[in-house]
């Protein structure tokens, strides 16, 4: 039963009572549960057409260079400007649009890094150089007229630093095509930044209609209520309340929806002192469970709109011991993983996508960065820039970067009580990462969590390593992170082996040794980018704790030398492995029991699986590989599954059978220079649910029977399998997608009827002669998919279009490369190649063995035809005509 529980918390030199509603602590309940996996709700725009034009009209005229959305804090800015960029992207007229969210104590550099990443696309590495940065950010801008917008400015006309800097960032504008723009949202109205001027544009109130609709969009969804008369009713004294604050209708909202009951409306309304959009937040912020409630609170650690990183957090929590499993046999992840996607769905927490790199990240909203300062007290605590202020002397997680001042350093030493630090340098001179860590080991045995990031150095010519003096936190040490600049090869410490309640190693760059980890003592180990980054070292099975293995390379020796520790059965006790894991296996001594031993079926937290065969592997030990697949039987969980250069005489049974204890979740399966799969059973309970298939190599030539037995298969895609000889002529119904790339020289010349069902079908092929006829009216390839909405044929890459009139001089010479090593197509009726096809087969081989040319008839395509045909038949006779004379 719930209850109501005073806490006491201190903000600075004032007392704050928060009155918090008390639940279950360990699940969540089934509502709310169900709220995160239904209702991730997209940003609702309502009311904001006007708007949206009216700054799209600023954006065409020539006098408004840099437009400036202003209003207070939750008003709806950032929403307003993805509004009005998001058609942008598509008109055309900006040929390039950057989006750059602007932390409070941003960088010159950094901004200019990610509209570098942004206008490239990725394509070439960012400079390190400021000065290089710059040249070459100029001359890929200079090229393009672009929009940028800089979201969340912190503008401070007295502070000269920050409007220098300011300046700095809208110099771009100098150096793009007219018409180039600069959108930016800021709580401050901006009619000058330095000597730039601004438009300024205040987002304007929501009509109450719009409000009530947005407001009603968080609460309700879709859902349609018996009562939704008097439901209506009671939301329009809700948005009374809520002042026309887009935030606050979103917080409150998602909280009336996790209960429908309208006695749950009805209290909201009861509800005195919620004045303000703050007292909305804290109010939400009261429904949480009390784990939920300590983790938020944990963000204040971290400044205003800094980037988080979800795994990183949840890492941290778990290493403060702030999430706890009594009740419950889930393990300390997930329920981390709960936390924050309930942060998430209830609008505590922003997700973002850096569009130019697909990174996600996360931030939290300014006002509720003020709500978890105000709840936190004293125990979280952020220094920046160099400040000179009072450290409260019972801070127990803090945050500080540091621009070389020395009396910073030495307050935080004093800090007694001191369980997370993270130090940011921003300018080392003199110090190296060494001096820092041995006084923080010295002075602060307790910390948990401990994070060093130097993201400059003047001086190259200091080698940073991690002292001998480490063990110093060994009682409590279970996070600890390192990323500098190491100028020659360093070990990590013997004694860092010590650290027996370490779970997080996060070193960057990879120049320290990672002999520690052999240690029997790191058995609590749960993540570490050694063992993420493909590190290999021996006995990983005494690390039992381990969530994350990138690769676990199976092997007996090494040259002459004997090998121990990297048996396949070396992951037997590692149950706790989650997302994907590769097994590479190099030597051919693996045995059906070590992989029996390895209980692959019982690392339920794993959802890819990749198993690579090296090709050194001689064909005797083609029945051992069987054996070692059949043996590798996969957790039920698994979404995807690879196999790579697997010669077995056949595949396992767990992929055939209808069985409840193989993969019944699977969505990909890749299958790459290895054993030809023959067909596909009817009832196979592992590739009943898949939705994309890829092969690839040259056993193929001809894909697996019965592939209408794939029922909810919605992609393939066939890369360079040069033996396909034909295509099947029945497909699942589900097919959307085909896609066939042959990059060699290939057999398959030509297409069978494709189905109804199918949306976008590329090709990519070095015939010439085939990629023609399929963009040819008339011919049979052409017919066969002219039906698909969306086609790419290509030559050799060479061409990238959905027209029928491809440039017939394109791709030709590369054609006639391989015209002399053509074989006579086999008749596809039974599936087999017959026993006159073998001198063929022998020729091909040949040629492609030792590029000798072959002088080889060719059969026309349109001989198979009917008498009927005779008109198509005609056109195809005209078009090889043609191409004979382009020869000759």
């Amino acid at each position: 039963m719930a209850k109501l529980v005073t806490e006491t918390t201190k903000d600075g030199h004032h007392t704050t009572n928060v009155t918090t509603v008390e639940r279950p602590t360990t699940a969540l309940p089934h509502n709310r549960a169900a709220l995160m996996v239904t209702s991730e709700l997209l940003v609702k725009v309502t009311g904001r057409d006007k708007n949206r034009e009216q700054l799209q009209t600023l954006l065409r005229a020539e006098e408004h260079n840099v437009i400036c959305i202003h209003g207070i804090s939750g008003s709806g800015k950032t929403t307003l400007a993805q509004y009005v960029c998001e058609p942008e992207k598509k008109a055309g007229y900006f040929e390039l649009v950057m989006w750059i969210h602007v932390t409070q104590n941003f960088t010159v550099d950094s901004i200019f890094r990610e509209m570098f990443e942004a206008a490239s696309g990725n394509k070439e590495p960012c400079p390190n150089s400021p000065d290089v940065l710059q040249t070459k950010l100029k001359g890929v801008l200079g090229e393009k007229r672009f929009l940028l917008v800089l979201d969340d400015v912190w503008y401070n006309k007295d502070d000269h630093k920050n409007k220098e800097q300011l300046q700095q960032v809208l110099s771009p504008l100098k150096v793009g095509k007219t018409g180039s723009k600069i959108l930016v949202t800021s709580r401050r109205a901006l009619s000058h930044i330095g000597l730039v001027k601004c438009s300024p544009f205040p987002i304007p109130e929501m009509e109450s209609d719009d409000f009530f609709q947005l407001f009603m969009h968080y609460a309700l969804g879709d859902i349609t209520l018996d009562d939704m008369d008097v439901r209506k009713h009671i939301g329009k004294q809700i948005v009374k309340k809520l002042k026309g604050s887009p935030l606050a209708a979103s917080i409150v909202g998602l909280r009336l929806r996790e209960n429908q009951d309208i006695s749950h409306w009805m209290e909201f309304i009861a509800q005195e002192h919620l004045d303000d959009v703050t007292d909305f937040l804290s109010w939400s912020y009261q429904h949480f469970d009390k784990q939920v409630r300590r983790c938020f609170s944990y963000c204040s650690i971290f400044p205003r709109r800094h980037r988080l990183d979800r795994d990183e957090l949840i890492s941290m929590w778990v290493a403060q011991g702030f999430i706890r499993s009594t009740g419950t046999r889930k393990d300390l992840e997930t329920l981390g993983q709960q936390y924050f996607d309930e942060l998430v769905s209830f609008s505590f927490v922003n997700k973002h996508t850096e569009e130019h790199t697909s990174r996600v990240y996360f931030t939290v909203h300014d006002l509720l960065h003020d709500l978890a300062e105000k709840v936190s007290g004293n125990d979280c605590f952020a220094v920046q820039k160099g400040w000179a202020g009072v450290l409260p002397r019972d801070v127990r997680h803090l945050f500080i970067e540091i621009y070389g001042d020395e009396s910073i350093s030495k307050k935080v030493l004093e800090l007694e009580h001191l369980r997370t630090l993270i130090i940011i340098h921003r300018r080392q001179k003199e110090k190296s990462s060494a001096e820092v860590f041995e006084s923080v080991f010295a002075k602060l045995p307790k910390l948990r969590v401990l994070i060093l990031k130097i993201e400059t150095m003047d001086n190259p010519d200091v080698v940073n390593y991690v002292p001998e003096s480490i063990d110093k936190l060994k009682k409590h040490l279970r996070y600890f992170a390192f990323e500098g600049h190491v100028t020659e090869w360093k070990e990590l410490p013997a004694t860092f082996s010590q650290l027996y309640h370490l779970e997080v190693v996060h070193v960057k760059p990879f120049a320290f040794s990672s002999s520690w980890i052999y240690s029997t003592r790191t058995t609590n180990l749960r993540w570490s980018s050694y063992t993420t980054y493909h590190v290999e070292f021996p006995n990983i099975g005494n690390l039992e704790s381990l969530r994350t293995l990138g690769r676990f390379t199976v092997k007996t020796k090494q040259g002459l030398r004997k090998l121990t520790g990297y048996e396949l059965y070396q992951l037997k006790r590692l149950n706790k492995l989650r997302g994907r894991l590769k097994i590479q296996f190099l030597n051919e001594d693996s045995s059906r029991e070590d992989a029996l031993e390895a209980e692959l079926h019982k690392k339920v937290y794993l959802t890819e699986l990749d198993l690579q065969w090296s090709f050194g592997w001689a064909t005797p030990q083609e029945d051992v590989q069987s054996q070692v697949l059949e043996a590798l039987r996969p957790p039920k969980q698994l979404q995807k599954l690879e196999i790579h250069s697997y010669k077995g005489s056949s595949y396992p049974s767990w992929m055939m059978r209808d069985d409840s204890d193989v993969p019944m979740c699977l969505q990909l399966l890749w299958i790459s220079d290895s054993t030809k799969l023959q067909a596909i059973p009817e009832h196979t309970v592992l590739l009943s649910n898949l939705r994309m298939l890829r092969i690839s190599g040259d056993e193929w030539d001809y894909l697996p029977e019965n592939m209408e037995n794939l029922k909810l298969l919605v992609e393939l895609e066939i890369l360079d399998c040069k033996k396909l000889r034909s295509l099947p002529t029945v497909w699942p119904p589900s097919l959307k997608k085909l896609t066939i790339t042959m990059m060699s020289w290939h057999r398959l010349r030509s297409l069978p009827t494709m189905p109804e069902s199918l949306e976008h079908f590329r090709l990519v092929s070095l015939r010439h002669k085939f990629t023609k006829s399929c963009e040819t009216p008339g011919h049979q390839n052409y017919e066969n998919i002219r039906h698909i909405p969306n086609k790419t044929i290509s030559c050799g890459g060479c061409l990238n279009h959905n027209s029928s009139q491809g440039n017939e001089d394109e791709g030709l010479e590369d054609d006639e490369e391989f015209e002399d090593s053509e074989y006579d197509q086999e008749d596809d009726e039974d599936r087999y190649p017959l026993e006159g096809d073998q001198e063929d087969d022998e020729d091909f081989e040949a040629s492609e063995d030792h590029g000798e040319d072959h002088e080889i008839v060719e059969a026309s395509e349109d001989d198979q035809q009917d008498d009927e045909d005779v008109p198509a038949k005609k056109k195809d006779e005209d078009i090889e005509a043609s191409e004979d004379d382009e020869r000759k």
